[in-house]
């Protein structure tokens, strides 16, 4: 992953959908330094962070990666995104799990 060619993306979007990088910060619930950093490729971007911003962008992950899905070419890069899919369900499902645990927490009685 060419953490610059993302972050460029990521840039040329924003830009393009006139966010601010205030905004997507705010909406990312970061600060604009790490919007900054994202952009410029200075910094490693966890996979869902990455869905988000795709999400906030309206474009998907492939987009982001530089990748499209029918590119059957790049079979490294299909198995990485693979991978990066799988990783991200998972994140999603611990933090369902984690506002659950959170939610029985909540309501337990107190002794």
């Amino acid at each position: 992953m060419d953490l610059q060619i993302i972050g460029r993306t990521i840039r040329e979007l924003r830009k393009s959908q006139k966010i601010s990088q205030a905004d997507l910060a705010g909406e990312l619930d970061i600060s604009i330094m790490a919007v900054s950093k994202i952009e410029r490729g200075l910094t490693n971007i966890p996979i869902l962070r990455l869905d988000q911003i795709a999400t906030i962008l309206n474009t998907s992950i492939f987009t982001l990666l530089g990748v499209e899905k029918t590119d059957v070419s790049k079979i490294a890069v299909s198995q990485e995104v693979e991978s990066l899919q799988k990783e991200l369900q998972m994140t999603k499902e611990l933090l369902k799990a984690k506002d659950e645990i959170i939610e029985l927490l909540k309501h337990k009685p107190t002794v």
